[in-house]
């Protein structure tokens, strides 16, 4: 972690220089930052509030009607909360007091304490301290309480009160603090939200229902509704989310350091949105690790604003795998019914992707998934070799044809020609990992073909006569 910053601004230099003398590749990596993978802010460098956060209440923000925010917690005894839809006023006071990270101080506290500084229910941190990251143990007697050992929670490292699985804060490479981030809010950041009460059947094991649907399930047999919690409506699809999400400008590097190539204000990094919506308007980023490689190169791409690929900067030795549910093998699971099917159709039809997709009525990301699956079983890159490896005796002139591609031939015949691989990108405008991936393409037949005649003048007796 020490290194990284220091490699960073390295190899940020160094691109820079080699920019310079190449107008083509600077145009090229200035129009990343447009690209769908750039635009998307990362999850890092967003403020996140829940809806059933119990620290928002009328004692703390601006509730309208406020009688229908007050929590049970917050009135006298004998009187009940009348929850209804109510507008909620967001401001930077109130950011600043929910967003930052919830720290617990050594040997621990108390499990009331810590759910009321997170804003949770008690009851919501048995899974994580069950299986997440919240140590637990009992002790009897503890603040003077009979009955059952009370439990003393504590975790080395701080909490995110707005993460709503693992509590875990975002990756510290992003360089982002949680406390920090309501500053970049101007002082006078206001914004109204609905929020209106999710109530659910107590019997009945069915979908969230909110106020307005009440009346039609109360007359159901056995169903008795109660409330569970907050939904926001998102003011830009108007739909039922947990968690509204405001992200922020990710910090230029090159920018930081005055080495910004970018002279027009078309070349600068889109702004994002500056409004709390949900993740599916926002197009919010979520960062993981369970492929370095790819989490490094997003990594490093959001950071430099697309000027640096992430094999581009040397990658630190405290950069690995890291996975918040341990993998769980299913031994006894039978195969997958659908990879079969489609394995079927690979190796002994010419349907494309789509044609397969609508003959079994699945989607396409479906089928090239359970491909890519069956690619990596089989240690093979091509579905004529897939064919093979299933068909070991099926001859070459029953093979599925190669699906025809203009741009790929295009791109072997100029590369046979003699063209360098930037040439062959600024003439096609194709970017480079493109080009490389057709020629690793075209390398990949070449050898597959040159293996099976090698096989088959094994597998043939020589006529010396």
């Amino acid at each position: 972690m020490d290194d990284f910053l220091p490699n960073l601004t390295t190899a940020l230099s160094a691109i820079l220089d080699r920019l310079k003398s190449d107008p083509h590749e600077l145009a090229a990596r200035l129009a990343r930052r447009r690209t769908p993978t750039l635009s998307r802010p990362p999850r890092a460098w967003c403020l996140a509030i829940r809806a059933s956060d119990t620290r928002i209440n009328p004692a703390t923000a601006i509730c309208s009607p406020a009688h229908a925010a007050y929590p049970s917690s917050h009135l006298s005894p004998g009187l009940k909360p009348a929850y209804a839809p109510h507008t909620l006023t967001l401001s930077r006071p109130l950011l600043e007091k929910i967003v930052p990270p919830v720290y617990i101080t050594p040997p621990g506290d108390d499990h009331l304490r810590v759910a009321r500084d997170l804003g949770r229910h008690p009851e919501s941190l048995r899974p994580l301290r069950r299986t997440g990251p919240l140590a637990t143990r009992t002790i009897p007697l503890l603040f003077g309480r009979r009955g059952k050992p009370v439990p003393l929670v504590y975790s080395r490292s701080p909490l995110d009160p707005n993460n709503a699985n693992h509590l875990s804060l975002p990756d510290p490479h992003f360089q982002s603090a949680l406390s920090d981030l309501p500053n970049y809010l101007p002082e006078s950041f206001q914004q109204d939200i609905t929020r209106i009460p999710n109530f659910r059947p107590y019997t009945l094991r069915t979908k969230g229902y909110d106020a307005l649907s009440a009346p039609a399930l109360s007359a159901v047999e056995g169903a008795q509704l109660r409330f569970r919690g907050w939904l926001f409506l998102c003011p830009a699809c108007n739909r039922k989310v947990k968690i509204l999400y405001h992200p922020l400008p990710v910090p230029n590097i090159a920018e930081y350091l005055n080495l910004d190539p970018a002279i027009l204000d078309a070349d600068a990094p889109p702004a994002p949105p500056p409004l709390f919506a949900c993740h599916k308007c926002h197009r919010i980023r979520f960062f993981s690790r369970t492929n370095v490689r790819d989490a490094w190169n997003h990594l490093i791409s959001h950071l430099s604003a697309g000027l640096l690929f992430g094999h581009e900067v040397p990658k630190p030795s405290s950069f690995t795998q890291i996975r918040q549910r341990p993998i769980r093998p299913h031994l006894n699971r039978p195969p997958s019914q659908r990879r079969e099917q489609i394995l079927l159709l690979l190796t002994t039809t010419p349907l494309t992707y789509k044609q397969i997709a609508a003959k079994l009525d699945v989607s396409y990301s479906n089928v090239h998934n359970h491909t890519k699956k069956l690619y990596h079983q089989h240690n093979v890159h091509s579905r004529q070799t897939l064919t093979l490896a299933i068909n070991p005796s099926i001859s070459l002139q029953n093979l599925p044809p190669r699906k025809p591609s203009a741009k790929h031939d295009e791109v072997i015949r100029r590369h046979l020609a003699g063209h360098s691989r930037p040439q062959i990108c600024r003439d096609l405008g194709l970017s480079y990992n493109a080009v490389n991936h057709h020629l690793k393409r075209h390398n990949r037949e070449a050898r597959a073909k040159l293996q099976l005649c090698k096989s088959f003048s094994k597998a043939s007796p020589t006529n010396n006569s």
